[in-house]
């Protein structure tokens, strides 16, 4: 609603109608993600608590070394894939997210202007590399040491 109501000087809507329905789209799909990742968080918690409570030292340190490398394989491969085609990236992650022709929208739409292609582009490459810098301390961190 509050997207729907901004209006420009002259007072013509700033938002299209299928900009604001791009937006609602977004919202479920965010809406959706955080509670995918919540649940996620609450079952590693409690696999990490009776870890604990079981004294499974080792398998604590071997469960973090080995989320550290599947967290650098993944993101490394997402990384390389933005690093040679952000283009084809962006439209594979459009395509799984949202129905098909709800998500391109003209050069001189607000959402463009507001959120331009170069924008995304790098927030996907801030988002990623310290996902990739938490993987490499977590596998630094967690490394078997000798004794």
């Amino acid at each position: 609603d509050y997207l729907g109501n901004l209006q420009d000087t002259p007072g013509r809507k700033m938002f299209a109608q299928d900009e604001l329905e791009h937006m609602v789209d977004v919202k479920y799909v965010v809406n959706t993600a955080s509670i995918v990742w919540f649940v996620l968080i609450g079952l590693s918690l409690a696999m990490f608590i009776w870890l604990v409570v079981m004294r499974q030292w080792d398998g604590i340190r071997k469960g973090l070394n080995g989320g550290g490398w599947a967290t650098i394989g993944l993101l490394g491969a997402l990384l390389l894939f933005l690093l040679v085609s952000f283009d084809r990236l962006f439209e594979y992650f459009h395509r799984l997210f949202f129905a098909e022709g709800t998500w391109t929208f003209s050069q001189s739409s607000t959402l463009i202007r507001l959120f331009p292609f170069e924008f995304w582009r790098d927030a996907f490459v801030l988002v990623i590399g310290f996902a990739l810098a938490a993987g490499v301390l977590l596998v630094v961190f967690t490394r078997k040491r000798k004794a």
